[in-house]
């Protein structure tokens, strides 16, 4: 009997956010394997509730809030595993105490998933099998956890995913991710979900090239009627956190630039998600945009609002200006409908936006370089509707979920 493990930050609950990411993906893998089961870290938030053949295990979240489990986790993370990362870290850099607690942290994280998963895969005798995939969906404390669980009685084949901020090392406050090269001998198989993050572990650690790949990440193809108004609006659209890196502010002033320079042209822009920087992000559009501007920030939605938003409009781009990015599941999302996309040149955007379907701008850009974007989009119909084309063909060629989902089952039952 195949199973697969699938530990995830919050997913089924939505405190994480994972629910469009891999709502589409364990609807796929489940077609290849016997059994699921969802591991979360956190359960917090709404929870979607699953088919009957998916598991959701919330003993790993119990474990993890309970007092006594802290403590002896806290106790026992003070080990030669830390004091050896610690030594050689501060031979790269100077460590300070802050430095120092957030590995002790990181330790103290690795701990619990070990101590977890220990008893765990003792106890369920079914769980122990070499068949079965432990897959965890973050690069991060819990997937190194787990690589110290497995010895000469309990076996299982252990990969991972990485995406943005458990993959590229200068995202963290330290400089570096803890015991990295660590958890690249220990574990099985790296994923990473764009060619940009492969090339990026390849150069930074090449000794273990043999255990990194790229997997890309998908979605399905749209379930809509797509009966698009023409209304003769300009609408721009955007979905991601509202937080710093996203600099959702620059799509705001941009947008503001080019309608007042268009004063007859009615305008309208979304941006779907919640964050910490929403209601500045509110003060900043009700201040700065003219009056030829309806703005809209409806915070997080589920799927089916998002999808419904994109099928029955007329949207001349999706935008993404983030600093940094693996490869979007927005932006995925986005070219399954038709639409053209413009993206900074950071991560996997520079994979799946070209001059196919769109514009890829500076990391560093100026407002004016996003501004000649937008006016090149709404104003030239012909392009628009040939980068709509190539988007569309782009997401059948690279992110049509059926097809890499079933690739990455196929992949991990081989390892």
């Amino acid at each position: 009997m195949n199973k697969v493990f699938i530990f995830t930050k919050s997913y089924p609950y939505d405190y994480a956010s994972e629910i469009n990411f891999l709502n589409q993906e364990i609807d796929e893998i489940r077609k290849y394997f016997d059994k699921v089961y969802v591991i979360p870290e956190i359960t917090k938030g709404a929870r979607l509730f699953l088919d009957d053949d998916i598991e959701v295990v919330e003993s790993f979240s119990i474990y993890r809030n309970l007092f006594f489990n802290r403590f002896i986790c806290f106790i026992s993370c003070f080990n030669y595993f830390l004091v050896k990362e610690i030594i050689n870290k501060s031979k790269i850099k100077k460590l300070s105490f802050l430095d120092i607690a957030r590995i002790i942290k990181y330790n103290f994280n690795v701990e619990i998933s070990r101590k977890w998963g220990g008893g765990f895969f003792k106890k369920d005798n079914s769980a122990n099998c070499s068949k079965n995939i432990v897959y965890s969906w973050w690069f991060d404390y819990t997937s190194l956890g787990l690589s110290f669980v497995r010895d000469k009685d309990i076996k299982f084949t252990l990969c991972s995913r990485a995406h943005g901020y458990d993959l590229y090392e200068d995202r963290n406050k330290l400089g570096f991710i803890p015991f990295r090269e660590t958890a690249l001998g220990l574990i099985d198989k790296v994923y990473t979900d764009s060619f940009a993050g492969e090339s990026y572990l390849f150069k930074k650690y090449p000794q273990f090239q043999n255990k990194i790949s790229t997997s890309l990440l998908g979605v399905k193809k749209p379930n809509f009627n797509i009966v698009k108004k023409d209304d003769g609006i300009i609408r721009f659209v955007s979905c991601s956190f509202v937080i710093p890196l996203k600099r959702v502010e620059m799509i705001v002033k941009s947008i503001a630039i080019l309608a007042n320079e268009r004063k007859g042209v009615f305008f309208e822009y979304t941006h779907f998600g919640e964050g910490p920087l929403l209601g500045k992000i509110i003060d900043l559009a009700r201040n700065i945009l003219p009056n030829n501007v309806s703005w809209s920030f409806p915070g997080y939605q589920d799927l089916n609002q998002v999808y419904s938003y994109y099928s029955h409009f007329n949207i001349s781009a999706f935008i993404n200006v983030s600093e940094t990015e693996g490869t979007p599941v927005s932006i995925m999302e986005a070219i399954s409908f038709s639409l053209p996309v413009i993206a900074t040149a950071v991560g996997g955007n520079q994979e799946i936006v070209s001059s196919k379907n769109g514009f890829l701008i500076n990391k560093n850009f100026e407002l004016i370089d996003l501004k000649n974007c937008l006016e090149h989009l709404a104003f030239n119909f012909e392009l628009r509707n040939k980068l709509a084309h190539g988007s569309f063909e782009v997401w059948n060629q690279y992110y049509n979920s059926e097809i890499n989902y079933l690739s990455f089952s196929n992949e991990i039952k081989k390892i």
